[in-house]
């Protein structure tokens, strides 16, 4: 529903990615956090409730996106993970 063109941004707001989930629109903000924080995406323009529900731009680090080289920030964080299993 949200797709668009290969090497663009996807725009969405957190509650319309909640309601498309199945989640509150809180829990869709943390899965969004969380996502950023472990390198999955990046926050290209956040977005603001109070300007027409005006959605924020997110970049797919795994894909070149308007010009970015793909820069695959989860990489790092996925290393750091395997390295600390017991």
């Amino acid at each position: 529903m949200y797709r668009r063109a290969p090497g663009h941004t996807v725009a969405i707001t957190v509650r319309q990615l909640g309601a498309e989930c199945g989640v509150s629109h809180m829990s869709a903000a943390r899965a969004i956090e969380r996502l950023a924080k472990s390198g999955f995406i990046v926050v290209v323009a956040k977005g603001a409730y109070w300007e027409a529900n005006k959605p924020s731009l997110y970049r797919l680090t795994m894909f070149a996106c308007d010009g970015v080289a793909a820069t695959h920030g989860y990489i790092a964080c996925a290393k750091e993970w395997t390295r600390q299993r017991p």
